[in-house]
């Protein structure tokens, strides 16, 4: 019944806008004696500029997070050049399924599925899931949104797993949420495994530690195969 009632609603006034909208057009043409083509160029020309500044406000939030991921990797590839030998692959913005993995690595120590983020403040992990908590410029404290980072590893863990198998692969991946912002500072109080959650100051004890997992040199080159061929697969070669 709900549902009825709001459509009808709507339905009216969609009616009563429209009628209005032709109302208004036709008094214009009368009053100024404009041309209706021309009314119509500047009515055309009226709805771009709304559009374009409706599309700038609800992007602007989309597009300081994109600066912001785009800085998380750059950082994580300069880190990972650092300690990494060249017996390491890195591929960056990995396309799996309908989304793409920030970083592969792949190396003897094992396959990882890398999760970047540059949020900083103080970040919990818990119970109740993740909590970011930051200070502004003036020193007033706010929460900031985080969303699921370990959910978000973890779904690219599952999909880079059933590639590989679908290509007779089978292997081991070690989802990593890595945090790059150098002022970020985590309260990790529940198990995040199979996740592993750690900062960018980090990263090598995060490679060292699982140095128990060894990939042969012959299943490296088969994996790395079959990552480029899913790359170009996709357009995406790397």
């Amino acid at each position: 019944m709900k549902s009825h009632v709001t459509e009808t609603l709507r339905r009216g006034a969609s009616e009563v806008g429209g009628s209005l909208i032709i109302l208004g057009i036709g008094t214009l043409v009368v009053l100024t004696g404009m041309s209706l083509e021309m009314l119509w160029v500047m009515i055309f020309g009226a709805l771009i500029g709304t559009v374009g500044v409706i599309a700038l406000a609800v992007s602007g939030k989309n597009v300081a997070e994109y600066g912001a991921g785009q800085k998380g990797e750059t950082l994580l590839q300069q880190a990972l050049d650092h300690i990494l030998t060249d017996k390491y692959l890195a591929i960056f913005n990995f396309p799996i399924a309908d989304k793409d993995i920030d970083c592969v690595v792949l190396g003897p120590s094992g396959l990882y599925a890398i999760e970047t983020k540059h949020h900083k403040g103080n970040i919990w992990y818990d119970d109740h899931g993740w909590h970011q908590r930051k200070t502004g410029r003036r020193g007033g404290r706010y929460d900031g949104s985080l969303r699921n980072p370990r959910g978000q590893v973890l779904y690219g863990v599952r999909e880079l797993k059933k590639m590989l198998e679908e290509r007779g692969i089978k292997v081991f991946v070690r989802g990593v949420v890595l945090f790059t912002n150098r002022d970020a500072h985590l309260h990790i109080e529940r198990d995040p495994k199979p996740v592993r959650v750690c900062h960018i100051a980090d990263i090598e004890h995060c490679f060292r530690s699982a140095q128990n997992r060894v990939l042969t040199e012959r299943k490296i080159q088969d994996i790395e195969h079959a990552l480029r061929e899913y790359c170009a697969e996709t357009g995406r070669i790397s």
